[in-house]
């Protein structure tokens, strides 16, 4: 990492990170960094389409939403180019950590208080915003929305009074 130009190290340092370990993990030759970075987008589309299955089922409680969720992500011109053989391309790479942080949120506002859910979420959430915080430079566009989110959810208990307890 010490031989890469300043633009780069700078410049979204999880992504290159991840990228050299992996290219270190095959044998860090030239024909191992090719392979990585031919690789990686459709390895992320792939972890991406999980995450957005497991986000259809919990949100709706049917597994044929989450198939075709991913069935539409998959047909996506924009997400089919990004996610393609050879692509080698940063978003591929925040797919991953978008995906990520959007089904912790979901968890989180599904679950009850203090549950193992909303442990589930909180450490989802924590492990996808430093993730995209560290593959993007305008994290700050993600870090806002989700902040108003936690507020609202930390405060949704002491708002709703006519609300049941649950059992």
């Amino acid at each position: 990492m010490g031989n890469l130009p300043g633009g780069v190290a700078n410049g979204e340092p999880l992504l290159i990170v991840a990228l050299w370990a992996g290219a270190e993990v095959f044998g860090g030759t030239r024909a191992a960094v090719g392979h990585v970075m031919s690789w990686y987008p459709v390895v992320s589309a792939g972890l991406t389409a999980v995450m957005l299955y497991l986000l259809g089922v919990k949100i709706s409680g049917d597994q044929r939403v989450g198939i075709a969720s991913v069935a539409l992500l998959g047909v996506l011109p924009g997400h089919a180019m990004r996610t393609s053989l050879g692509f080698a391309d940063h978003h591929a790479f925040d797919y991953i950590w978008l995906a990520l942080v959007v089904l912790s949120m979901a968890v989180l506002i599904a679950s009850a208080h203090r549950s193992d859910q909303t442990i589930l979420g909180v450490c989802g959430l924590g492990v996808g915003v430093a993730g995209q915080t560290l593959a993007w430079d305008a994290s700050v566009l993600l870090l806002i929305p989700v902040g108003l989110t936690i507020a609202v959810l930390s405060i949704q208990p002491f708002i709703i009074v006519d609300r049941q307890p649950e059992r």
